[in-house]
Formats: structure tokens, sequence, C-alpha cells
């Protein structure tokens, strides 16, 4: 219930959810939240985007719309309009709305399933259905172009998950999919084959609800084409919990890996051509840089009071002081160590017994001691100083 700007002002932690249970087709919260999600289908629909119905999900203040279907282009832009005027909805009905893929990593994060099939140039003729074909009515065309989603699911996961939080998304039991198997109506699968007769398609499970759906839509439309003219055969069909699959591809499991993938992809410079390529590519460098670079909630967690797990552990630095940020009244002072005056604190001399006898140790590098051997061993005498500041 926290509107953008309260949200903002709590740096985006303890944020506070329109409701406080598992909403997944649950009639009295549904009834809570039908104030805002019934505008939203009403303008929605006036504004040309043909809403079947929604839902509640499976978390708090979740909750799910599903969009009548029609031509790959046409839902695109409908995804785009949906999105952006659901947030402007929710802002002059003072609540916040997002459709980040993993807001937090103990929700249920949010999904963008594509439900696809392939039909004629006049739109009359289901491709993807063969009364006489084995599995399901599945014909060679929708085999082939299952299997060429599949097949390229991995070096194309920048073009929907394309920021580091997309990755969080793809967790075991979380109802997002991990691993790159197909199954008859089995949402545990990355792929779930639903419908009969002309209405036999393929959901791809994969992209969350914070995808490009212009590029979502063209990788998998790309690779699913790329599949059929290389007549691509999908695994055989996955029976039983496909979180647990093995010997199958495994979504990356971060950006970082992702943007290695992509390194490597033939495909998709054959789908989007090796400047749009290198763009996203540049694109999803630059988020995991900054990423990287920022620090987080999380990383306070463990290690502004435990920091190294000894007392008065300060901060390393390859040269130079090495400086702490005080929490506490400054006369605590906390030695810092100058490797570039191969110094460090008093601590680092030690002496120690050996059956009797004492003998004292070589002066560590605290460098070395901390990273391993990136350092070769302080030569001579260490001298201690204080930080200032």
């Amino acid at each position: 219930t926290d509107t953008y700007e309260q949200a903002w002002k709590k740096g985006y932690v303890g944020l506070e959810r329109f409701g406080y249970y598992n909403e997944d087709y649950h009639l009295l919260q549904a009834t809570k939240g039908e104030p805002i999600h019934g505008r939203l289908r009403n303008l929605m629909t006036e504004a040309g985007i043909p809403v079947e119905f929604s839902k509640g999900e499976a978390a708090p203040g979740q909750h799910e719309v599903n969009i009548h279907y029609t031509d790959v282009l046409d839902m695109s832009d409908q995804s785009v309009i949906f999105k952006h005027g659901a947030k402007e909805i929710a802002w002059l009905n003072g609540y916040g709305l997002s459709f980040m893929a993993k807001p937090d990593h103990t929700w249920t994060g949010s999904s963008g399933h594509l439900h696809m099939s392939l039909w004629d140039k006049a739109g009359k003729k289901a491709l993807f259905y063969d009364a006489k074909a084995e599995p399901y009515g599945m014909s060679t065309t929708m085999r082939h172009f299952l299997g060429g989603m599949m097949k390229y699911s991995r070096e194309l996961a920048i073009f929907w998950a394309w920021n580091v939080n997309s990755y969080k998304r793809y967790a075991v039991a979380s109802w997002a999919p991990v691993n790159v198997v197909w199954g008859r109506d089995n949402r545990t699968t990355g792929f779930r084959v639903v419908g009969d007769g002309a209405g036999l398609h393929v959901e791809d499970r994969f992209p969350g609800g914070d995808m490009n759906s212009y590029t979502t839509y063209a990788a998998v439309v790309g690779a699913g084409l790329l599949g059929i003219e290389r007549e691509i055969e999908p695994p055989a069909e996955y029976i039983g919990n496909g979180y647990v699959a093995t010997g199958c591809d495994r979504m990356p499991r971060a950006l970082h890996e992702a943007i290695r993938l992509l390194e490597q992809s033939e495909a998709a410079a054959d789908i989007f051509g090796a400047n749009v390529v290198a763009h996203y590519r540049n694109a999803a460098r630059v988020a995991q840089e900054t990423y990287d670079g920022s620090g987080h909630p999380w990383d306070r967690g463990p290690a502004l009071e435990r920091g190294q797990g000894e007392p008065r552990q300060t901060r390393v630095a390859a040269r130079g002081r090495a400086r702490a940020h005080w929490l506490r009244a400054p006369d605590d002072r906390i030695p810092a160590m100058d490797f570039g005056d191969a110094s460090a604190s008093a601590a680092q001399y030690k002496t120690s017994r050996t059956r009797g006898s004492t003998r004292s140790t070589r002066p560590l590098n605290p460098a070395r001691k901390l990273f391993g051997a990136v350092l070769p061993p302080a030569p001579g005498p260490l001298r201690c100083e204080n930080a200032r500041r």
C-alpha cells in the first residue's frame, strides 16, 4: 500500500504490501482489492487492452491479469501500454505497483508468461496441431518451434531477463522455472504444452514481469523459427517435478552468466544482427558493473557489525591506509594498515610456544593473510599508524 514516494523515502526497505496472506484464487482478498483492480480492468478495456480476467496470486498483494491473444506485434504494444498504464492508475489512486521480477527473496516472483502458437498467413489454420501426430497432436512444426525455443533459451536470456534482479526469480520450488524442460500442463517446467485441437500451444514460463515485450517476443519467435528452419527436435517430455530434472540445460543463475552466454551466441546474431546484440550486451554489462559497485542491505547484514569475525578489524585496501566508517564515538580508534610501507597493526607480531621453546613468527603481510598469496611476505620491520579520520 506504499506509494512510490513512500517507498523511496523508506529506501525501498520494509515496504507494506496490499494484503498479508497468499491470495491465490482467494475470493475475500480479491473483494478487498476490487476497488483498484476493477478500475484497472475497466480503464484498460476502454484503452483498447482486452483484459480477459484478473485473479489473486500466490503472494500478499500479488495479482494476475490476462490479456486476450492477438498478433505478436500488437501484443507487444499492449504489454507496454498495460504496464505503464497500470502504474499510472495505481499512483492516481494512492498505491504503488511494480512488475519487478523478485522484489524480495521471500516473496513469490512476478512472471510474464508467453502463450505462443503459429498460424498460416490468413490466420485460419493452426500450424501447431496435427490430429494424427504424437504426442498430444503436436505437429512437426510445433515440435521444431519448441525445439528452437528450448535450444536457444540460455543464450538469449538477456532479451527477456535483462537486469540483475531478473535472475533472482529463478528459484527452485518458487513457481518460476529453472530447468529447460517441457511437459504437458506441467507448471514446474520451463515450457508447458496446453490446449487441444486448434488451441494447442506452448507457454514459455521463463520471462518475468519485468520483461521488455519487444525484445522478448523477438527472441522467442526468432528461436522458434530457427528451430523450424534447422529442424531442431525438442528433448523428450519431462514427467514429474521439473525442479529436480537432471541432464538438461538450466537457466543462467545470474546476469553475468547470461552475458557470457550471449557473447558466445551465434543464434542471437542470426536473429537480431550483430549491432543489436552488441548494444544489449553492453547494456547488461553496465547493469552488472553498476550493481557490483553498489552497497546493498544484504552486504551490511553480515559485515557491518561482524566484519571479518575479529574485534577491531579494519577494511583492507591494496595500498594506502585502510579506513572504516565510524558508527561509535571517535575516541575508539582502529589501527590502519599502510601496505605501501609494508605496515600492519601490532597484532601481526606473534609469539608462539613449540614444545617448551619460544620462537618469534615472522610478521605477515596483512593483504597476504586476507587474500591468500596475492602479495609476497612483508619484509623488514613494520610500523603502526592510527587513522585520523
